[in-house]
């Protein structure tokens, strides 16, 4: 709760600064209601995302229509790529593609829809709604804290990436020598960690 909020500038400083990644993206969240009609879907974990996040880490391939491009972010775009969980709510035997679904009042324009992965801790991983990153912080402002995900270029390079993440970090918000991060590093490895011990 004391650490400092994460930007889109952190994001780009690491962009810039980590030779060893491959992708360096962002993704920002919250939960709310979606409404198609009269249809609600409740609990929907909307994200705020950068157009590259459907490659890094948990994969997402699409059963219809196109991920989320640059030109979306950089029009901030009233677009959104759906989960599965939507597309059977709202949608039926329904095309999905094109249509308007109602985000808080804001209209968002179908362009997507995502694999089905099922449930995990018997939460819905298909419960979401992707939409640009920019496009979110104009709807729910630009002051909530990201999480920026990267990929190392190959496994190897994995320590390389997260030391040079790290560094651009420390650098950008002048963290003196021996003084503690004042932001978190997670890998995959901490993931599957918990993972086991929480499955055991």
């Amino acid at each position: 709760q004391k650490r400092k909020d994460i930007g889109l500038a952190d994001l780009e400083e690491v962009k810039a600064s980590c030779e060893a990644c491959k992708e360096v993206g962002a993704m920002v969240a919250t939960g709310s209601t979606v409404k198609f009609g009269r249809i609600k879907q409740t609990n929907v974990r909307i994200m705020g995302v950068t157009e590259n996040w459907s490659r890094i880490g948990s994969v997402r391939e699409l059963i219809a229509g196109r991920h989320l491009v640059q030109d979306d972010l950089d029009s901030a775009r009233p677009v959104a790529v759906i989960g599965a969980d939507l597309m059977d709510a709202f949608f039926g035997p329904m095309e999905p593609l094109g249509r308007l679904i109602d985000l808080n009042g804001h209209q968002l324009r179908v362009v997507g829809v995502a694999e089905r992965k099922g449930k995990i801790f018997g939460q819905s991983q298909d419960n979401f709604v992707w939409l640009p990153i920019d496009t979110y912080r104009k709807f729910y402002g630009s002051r909530r804290s990201i999480v920026i995900q990267a990929e190392a270029r190959t496994m190897d390079l994995l320590e390389d990436a997260q030391d040079q993440a790290r560094v651009a970090m420390r650098v950008r918000r002048h963290v003196g020598f021996g003084k503690p991060d004042d932001f978190n590093v997670e890998t995959g490895e901490t993931v599957m960690d918990f993972w086991k011990s929480a499955t055991s």
